[in-house]
């Protein structure tokens, strides 16, 4: 793993808080003594199925919880050798929880899994400095997703395929250091979002470092909007996907997130300025749940000479029915169909996206889902049909057939 050490300081992390919400003050002293009395029922402790342990007292609430996903492969390949192996795709520890009676938030994350690019995913305060009845700002701050794309901003745990989308993992599906402003309208069916980056929201872009800090007066900008019936079931980063219950009433939502991004080279080795639109939506409707998005990118580079620049067009749709459950399983059913079209490529050297080659992507992917305690354990057989038609003279097209089983348990 990345840090043999990572369990220690959770635990000492969780501890230290934990002593620090029950407070040391005068009220809290023996009458004979000047050490701390003892703490009585001051701290309640609860753990669940699913949901870590959590300790809480008045004003304050911490969770700590555990997610591993390990994933089986094998990659029929046509212009290249096939692979076959194991790997751990996500190990994650995550702390969460409020402060000063619930108007203070935090999240602050761990990955352990190898080949990741950064130890801490997540260390965001959000504040929440205006509350009514029906309406809500916060200010987000530090390091979290960028709240861009539909897919892209629900949680990793709560996936109805094996992962998300191909448009998604390109166009989106990064974190940034950032300062968001967020807030929720009309009883939370509109919710909005605006503020800075300090990388492309796009992960298969040059300036997807999302671990970093910036190293110029060049920002990333971003703003969204949503809105819908089911805005806390489908919408948000605790969402989790497929309708496990049945749903009599249909709930949805839509939502739009726009990009402008300004990269200097002293961040990413070439200036680049990029646009990026994301537009999409998901319903439930009985125990059947659909999900569906379109990606729009343009990116123009100060000096074509270092970097080769493009426009992008990516888009999914896809729908999962989940059978009722049985007695220790309940089987969930899907199939999503994906696609990146890239043209108008210019310039030499580095690629601000993808390959930097004008060319197709489309795949088609078969899922089968046995939920033994919803999301929270839950084991998947999938099926990826890949097609890959570059543009470019000499490069063959390619057909690939991917077959994943992949097993989570969240604690």
């Amino acid at each position: 793993m990345s840090n043999p050490y990572g369990f220690g300081i959770v635990a000492a992390l969780a501890m230290t808080s934990v002593a620090l919400a029950g407070g040391n003050d005068g009220k809290n002293r023996s009458a004979d003594s000047n050490e701390p009395a003892p703490l009585q029922d001051t701290i309640n402790v609860t753990a669940a199925a699913g949901k870590g342990i959590t300790f809480s007292t008045e004003g304050f609430r911490l969770n700590l919880s555990n997610r591993i996903q390990v994933n089986l492969g094998y990659a029929n390949l046509e212009n290249a050798e096939d692979t076959l192996g194991v790997r751990i795709r996500r190990a994650r520890t995550k702390l969460s929880g409020d402060a000063y009676k619930d108007t203070v938030h935090f999240v602050l994350q761990f990955e352990w899994a190898d080949g990741q690019t950064n130890d801490i995913n997540d260390a965001l305060i959000i504040w929440d400095f205006y509350k009514t009845d029906n309406n809500e700002m916060s200010l987000r701050f530090g390091q979290g997703k960028t709240l861009f794309g539909t897919e892209a901003t629900g949680t990793a745990a709560g996936l109805e395929f094996i992962d998300r989308a191909r448009a998604t993992q390109m166009f989106a599906n990064t974190r940034s250091r950032q300062a968001q402003v967020v807030g929720k309208m009309n009883g939370g069916r509109f919710r909005w979002n605006a503020g800075v980056l300090n990388n492309d929201v796009a992960a298969a872009s040059l300036g997807a470092s999302e671990d970093g800090n910036n190293f110029s007066n060049e920002l990333n900008w971003i703003a969204g909007v949503s809105y819908g019936t089911g805005q806390d079931e489908i919408y948000g980063e605790a969402r989790k996907q497929g309708a496990l219950q049945e749903y009599t009433e249909t709930q949805w939502v839509a939502n739009a997130s726009i990009h402008y991004g300004q990269n200097d080279a002293t961040d990413v080795g070439a200036e680049y300025d990029a646009f990026t639109l994301s537009i999409g939506g998901a319903l439930w409707t009985g125990r059947m749940h659909f999900l569906a998005e379109v990606f729009v990118r343009d990116e123009n580079a100060d000096n074509t000479a270092l970097a080769i620049e493009s426009q992008a067009f990516g888009w999914q749709a896809g729908g999962t029915y989940t059978l009722e459950p049985g007695p220790s399983i309940q089987w969930g059913y899907g199939v999503r169909v994906s696609g990146v079209h890239i043209t108008d490529v210019t310039g030499a050297n580095q690629p601000i996206f993808f390959l930097g080659a004008e060319g197709d992507i489309f795949e088609i992917q078969l899922v089968a889902s046995a939920y033994y305690v919803g999301h929270n354990l839950k084991t998947q057989f999938g099926y990826t049909f890949q097609s890959l038609d570059p543009d470019a003279p000499g490069v063959p097209d390619s057909t690939n057939h991917i077959i994943e089983l992949q097993s989570q348990i969240v604690f």
